[in-house]
């Protein structure tokens, strides 16, 4: 009971609005008006959607890396999956870097498609808790939604450009939706959702240049980790707002 109590303060933490900079007759004429928002019963099913995705991600991660045969980009000989020195993309490659049957493929691959159908029920419980409507607010799930689209192209022959390709315009999205819901208040999540940002940004730019240094991999995870953790609390985040307006 203690350790619920002390995950709703959580919760609550982020849930509560700063006033910021803006008086409340500022953010009262910049609202949307409602016929823009999803109704409490549409947001929630958005972050049953998010909690399926990141759910499911998280299952496929860890049956792959217990049947990936073994092999790192820095270690061909290395036993087994290792999650400081492997890849996410080593677990949805057709051969190891041992050369041998990857039987973790299915599993690598089903990671990725659900880690990249997150950002679609995410973009839009971000869009319903953005207040301070502008003209670019529509836009951001579709820049969001870009991510979805690249990240079920990643384990193709395309990889490389589904990264190149979507990174970007995902980036500037979350990037927009972190200002956007610091200016609505939820000031908090905002400034922890850099947490998956700025990794993300460090790993795309290694990957960019062609550093291979062998923190990377470990880089690689501890963005998709922040970006998990961020959007269940994004999500809880929803539901609580969702009950305090009803």
């Amino acid at each position: 009971m203690r350790k619920l109590k002390l995950f709703h303060q959580l919760i609550a933490f982020f849930a509560t609005k700063s006033s910021g900079r803006k008086p409340p007759a500022y953010l009262a004429s910049q609202a949307p008006s409602t016929s823009h928002r999803l109704p409490p019963h549409g947001a929630h099913t958005w972050v049953v959607y998010l909690h399926l995705c990141c759910l499911c991600a998280a299952v496929s991660y860890l049956g792959g890396s217990l049947l990936y045969p073994g092999g790192s980009y820095h270690d061909r000989h290395a036993p087994g999956f290792d999650h400081f020195h492997n890849y996410l993309c080593d677990l949805w490659a057709e051969r190891s870097h041992g050369n041998v049957h990857n039987p973790a493929r299915p599993f690598g691959i089903a990671t990725v498609v659900f880690l990249a159908g997150a950002l679609t029920p995410l973009s839009l419980i971000i869009r319903r808790l953005i207040v301070c409507a502008s003209s670019r607010t529509p836009a951001l799930p579709l820049l969001l939604m870009m991510g979805t689209a690249s990240g079920c192209l990643v384990f193709t022959p395309l990889h490389d450009l589904a990264i190149g390709v979507g990174f970007i315009p995902t980036a500037v999205g979350f990037l927009s939706s972190l200002v956007a819901l610091a200016r609505s208040g939820y000031v908090r999540i905002a400034w922890l959702g850099l947490w998956p940002f700025c990794t993300a940004v460090l790993n795309f730019a290694l990957w960019t240049a062609g550093w291979a240094p062998f923190f990377t991999p470990f880089v690689q995870k501890v963005a998709l980790v922040g970006l998990v953790v961020w959007a269940l609390l994004l999500g809880a985040v929803s539901d609580t707002a969702d009950r305090a307006s009803t």
